[in-house]
């Protein structure tokens, strides 16, 4: 190995990240929008802890590693204490290609959110995390999420019952139907009756993973997140998500019940009133 690595402990400051991200950021890989959401979710809640992670740049101070951090940085406001290493290497070479090291980065496994869920013993961990995930979506609007554990626990704690309830129907592969039965946990919240019968039906039928839609329903679900500007939309998303399982289930009181504009008003008024609490523990 022909160089050296350094580390200082620093507060970086929006402003010294600003400058870092002006006028040192000369080679690196397209920003993950996602992941300076996260980043900034976790410093507004001070959750953001101080570890061996930080940010990497070469002897001439070009960054090598930790733009998302910097731009959380300075999109959050929060100044943030976090360790500096310098390599003593140029990072752009003589033939204008990256050093080596580069490609070595971010190549280790990361823990997952779920791995990190059931290390504090929570049950079907995997598939809490996956169903949370497209219900905040769906009810926030907030399209793909790559939400933290403490957003996790936030969503599991308001629709504990109703998720308990619809993994409890006993799906085959879960995991690859996550987006249906966030739908089901949603309806469940507000008809658990109709709703039960609806995944029960579901999670008996053969041969779930080729006669469901298991594709076209999730190519659905999420770009109708796309699009949804209000909390009215994401509802009429739902009745429809919910009709479209209804072409593999005969089942006419849960038919019933989705084209009842009376039902469908009062699912408004509940996961309205749910979207207030998961708001509000966000903001906690």
């Amino acid at each position: 190995m022909d160089y050296t690595i350094t580390a200082k402990q620093h507060l970086i400051t929006p402003e010294y990240a600003g400058h870092v991200m002006q006028h040192f950021n000369v080679r690196n890989r397209t920003q993950n929008e996602s992941a300076i959401r996260q980043y900034i979710e976790q410093m507004l809640r001070d959750a953001f802890y101080f570890t061996h992670q930080g940010i990497a740049r070469d002897r001439n101070g070009h960054l090598m590693d930790g733009q998302h951090r910097l731009m959380a940085i300075i999109k959050s406001g929060k100044s943030m204490p976090m360790f500096e290493f310098t390599y003593s290497i140029d990072l752009i070479q003589p033939n204008g290609e990256i050093h080596p090291v580069m490609m070595v980065f971010d190549k280790g496994r990361p823990r997952t959110v779920a791995q990190n869920l059931g290390l504090n013993n929570m049950a079907n961990a995997s598939l809490v995390a996956a169903i949370c995930n497209a219900i905040r979506g769906f009810l926030l609007g907030s399209g793909k999420c790559r939400s933290d554990e403490f957003i996790i626990n936030a969503i599991y704690s308001v629709y504990i019952d109703s998720i308990d309830a619809i993994i409890s129907a006993g799906w085959g592969r879960p995991d690859r139907h996550a987006i249906m039965m966030s739908a089901l946990v949603l309806l469940h919240t507000a008809f658990p009756e109709q709703a039960m019968t609806l995944a029960h039906h579901i999670a008996s039928m053969e041969g779930l993973r080729t006669n469901m839609p298991e594709k076209a329903m999730n190519t659905f679900f999420r770009g109708q997140m796309k699009t949804m500007t209000g909390a009215t939309q994401r509802i009429e998303a739902l009745d429809r998500l919910v009709n479209g399982c209804l072409k593999f289930v005969d089942n006419e009181p849960v038919k019933a019940l989705c084209s009842s504009q009376s039902s469908k008003d009062q699912m408004l008024a509940l996961h309205a009133t749910q979207k207030t609490l998961l708001q509000q523990q966000f903001a906690a």
